[in-house]
Parts: structure tokens; C-alpha cells; sequence
């Protein structure tokens, strides 16, 4: 906006058919009684309008310029794109002026408005679209073809077992499958047929990928006093399986405007991130609401495979004992305080005691009407437990005998 000098003058332009091409630039003179447009070119002469009789409006983009004309000489017009002429004192009894002044009140007001409605969408809108996130690749991992989920799972999968050493599948189809076989037959008619794998490691753990891919380590099954906290854990890792909860870790680590495309069926973003799935899926964290909803859905296939959906919470119980244990080898008192408020508070998971109390209470929930005794597969899973150990001596006793030959070698080459 340009703006006046001290003598009530003001930039602007002249339309009038004299005018060459009918239009010239000038100033736009305020005066006692009068109004006179002063054409930039000397050859060019001004014109005069009587302040009586003059009409202002506003125009333009968001009215940011002042229109005059007269009533008795509606052949010509001026306009200034200095709406500081409407603030004039000369001009301050001419009732157009003042609903000019009102109109350009509120078109500032509303531009304003306007203004911070925009910054306020720019700031909400990602923080509604975070908190939404769990409900957004919920419905956007559902537009995933099963078939390119399943390939997924079995790339990340093949690229896993590379170093791994896992049992046999001849054994693993002989003494896992009849215990998880309930757990097969409850789940319906899933996107994918689960494969279960069990690798040598001894830590307490198992995982599950896109497709339906299991893996159980060894030590899972070891630490395990009963069949029902094994497929508790299974039931838990088989609901990641179901509620795609990979697949969506995929989608919102891609950002929202993948989630976005995915809403509206374009995958090709989502298959463009395959090649780069795999370490974030053998390495993948939940987010707390999908923990809950893998241990209520693990509750639920618990049930309906009358397998005692006690035996998870009493395995959270081990994995809690093993905690204290962990923590009584830290003798500096700082360092212990932190893991716990780690554990408790900041992380992503839900708390382990909390996740007890969760399976228990829904344990208590639903347990009244229970008349039919568990399935409880005592034999069997001794056996399984007999073969696993049987599977890590041998590949422990490998071992030992390959480092055996190795340094005899390096013996006999460092003697000669």
C-alpha cells in the first residue's frame, strides 16, 4: 500500500476514454472542497471533481483499492491504492467514506481472521493426524494386498535365517505343531497360514513378521514351564500377525502422506519401502496401544482355543523376575533408577506389571461362565522342550568342536 505525503496527496491512476488508452497514472490531489486527478504526463490535462458528490468505494483483491467517481460525471474515475485517503479529514462528511471505512474494518477483521485460522490448521492438523496415526494406518494397512504383505514377510524372513541355526522343520512340524494347532484352528480363516520356526538363541524372546512368519528362540521355550506360557506368547506375537501392526509401524514410519495414499488405495509408495523393510521389522518396537491390543487379542485367541490365557501373565511374571535379577547386578543405585523409570515409564511398551494386571483382570472378566476344563498339552510339551534341548547341545557340541579343530590348526601352524 502506498501512502500519502503531508498535502493530501496521494499515487494513483485516471480512467477516461480523452486518456491515452484511456487510462493514465498520476496523483490523486485532496483539497478544500475539491478533488483533482493530476496526470504524471504534461500533456495530459487534470480533472476536478466537487468532494460533494463523490462516491468512494472499495475493489480489487481484498479491496485494497479506492474507487471515486461523481455523480455528475460518470465518464471518469479514479482509483489509489492508498486507502489511507478514506482517513483524510477533508473527507471525513461524505457518508460514502464512512461505509467504506466500515467495509474495510471488516474485510481486516476477516483477513485477519482468515490469517489465524490457516496458522492454526498448519499447527493442528499434523498433531490431530500424530494422535490419529494408530487409526490411520489401521485403515490404511487394510487397502495392503494380502499377497504383497505375505511377500514381505517372506523376503525379511529369508534374509533373517541367513547365520541363524534353526531347528529342523521335520521337528518343528513333530513337536510344535500339535501344541499350536489349537491356536491354527481358532484363528478362523486369517490373510496368511502361520509358519513357525525355532532358532537357537537363548534369549527369552519371540517375533512375529508380515505373512504369518513365527519365530520362537530357544530360550523362550526352555524358560517356559508350561505349554499355556508358550502359546501365550504365540497368541500375543500371532495378533501382531492379524492387526497388521508391522505393516502400519511401515506406513506411519513412512509419514502421513503415505497413510494418506494408502487411504485412498495407491500402494505403490508402500511397495516402493520394501527393500528397506527388513531391518525395521527384525528390529521393530510397538507402540503401547498395539501392545494392549496384541495382549486383548491374544486373550481373545487364548479363549477361543481354550488354552489358559493365564499362562501369558504368569510368563510376564518370569520376564519380571528376570528384571529384578537384572537389576540386582547393577550395584550403582543412579544407573538402577533409571532402567526402572525406563521400563515403567518411558517406554515404548507398556510396563510389564501392567500388562499382568491387563490379561488378569480380563482373565477375571470372563471366567465365570467357564465350564469346560483347558487344554493343557503336559506330554507334549515336555517333548518339545527334550527335543529343543537335544537341537542346542548338538549345535553347541558343533561348535565346540569346530573351535577345537580351528585352534589345534593354528597350533600346528604357529609350531612349524
Amino acid at each position: 500500500m502506498e501512502s500519502a505525503d503531508h498535502n493530501g496527496m496521494y499515487q494513483g491512476h485516471g480512467f477516461h476514454k480523452s486518456l491515452p488508452n484511456g487510462k493514465a497514472s498520476g496523483t490523486i490531489i485532496v483539497s478544500a472542497g475539491m478533488i483533482r486527478f493530476e496526470p504524471g504526463a504534461s500533456d495530459v490535462r487534470s480533472e476536478s471533481f466537487s468532494i460533494e458528490g463523490c462516491e468512494f468505494t472499495l475493489g480489487g483483491a481484498s479491496d485494497r483499492l479506492v474507487f471515486i467517481r461523481h455523480s455528475s460525471r460518470v465518464e471518469w474515475s479514479f482509483y489509489t491504492s492508498d486507502r489511507g485517503i478514506l482517513n483524510n479529514p477533508l473527507l471525513q462528511n461524505v457518508p460514502s467514506i464512512a461505509l467504506q471505512l466500515q467495509k474495510a474494518k471488516r474485510t481486516r477483521w476477516f483477513n485477519h481472521t482468515v490469517v489465524v485460522a490457516v496458522l492454526v490448521a498448519i499447527v493442528m492438523i499434523p498433531l490431530v493426524l500424530f494422535s490419529s496415526m494408530d487409526t490411520l494406518t489401521g485403515i490404511a494397512a487394510k487397502q495392503v494386498p494380502a499377497e504383497w504383505e505375505q511377500k514381505m514377510g517372506e523376503t525379511v524372513y529369508a534374509q533373517y535365517q541367513v547365520g541363524e541355526q534353526l531347528m529342523s522343520k521335520e521337528d518343528t512340524k513333530n513337536y510344535l505343531l500339535p501344541i499350536v494347532d489349537p491356536l491354527l484352528v481358532a484363528l478362523g480363516n486369517p490373510r496368511f497360514t502361520p509358519q513357525f520356526s525355532i532358532v537357537n538363541d537363548p534369549e527369552i524372546n519371540a517375533f512375529a513378521l508380515p505373512g504369518g512368519f513365527v519365530v520362537i528362540n530357544s530360550g523362550l521355550i526352555l524358560a517356559a514351564d508350561s505349554a499355556d506360557e508358550m502359546l501365550g506368547v504365540l497368541a500375543h506375537e500371532l495378533s501382531h500377525v492379524t492387526e497388521q501392526h508391522s505393516v502400519r509401524n511401515i506406513i506411519s514410519a513412512a509419514s502421513v502422506y503415505l497413510s494418506v495414499d494408502l487411504l485412498l488405495g495407491d500402494v505403490s509408495g508402500l511397495l516402493a519401502m520394501v527393500a528397506d523393510a527388513a531391518p525395521l521389522l527384525l528390529n521393530q518396537q510397538f507402540s503401547r496401544g498395539f501392545e494392549r491390543e496384541a495382549d486383548e487379542k491374544g486373550y481373545e485367541l487364548l479363549a477361543r482355543a481354550n488354552i489358559d490365557p493365564k499362562g501369558l501373565a504368569s510368563f510376564f511374571e518370569k520376564l519380571v523376575a528376570e528384571q529384578k535379577k537384572q537389576l540386582e547386578k547393577v550395584e550403582d543405585e543412579t544407573t538402577r533408577e533409571l532402567m526402572i523409570a525406563a521400563e515403567g515409564l518411558l517406554s515404548t511398551h507398556p510396563a510389564t506389571e501392567e500388562r499382568i494386571a491387563y490379561i488378569l483382570s480380563l482373565v477375571e472378566k470372563n471366567s465365570k461362565n467357564k465350564e469346560v476344563p483347558y487344554l493343557a498339552f503336559v506330554e507334549q510339551f515336555e517333548a518339545l522342550k527334550e527335543a529343543v534341548k537335544k537341537f542346542v547341545v548338538t549345535i553347541e557340541a558343533a561348535t565346540e568342536s569346530t573351535t577345537e579343530s580351528t585352534t589345534e590348526t593354528t597350533t600346528e601352524l604357529t609350531e612349524s
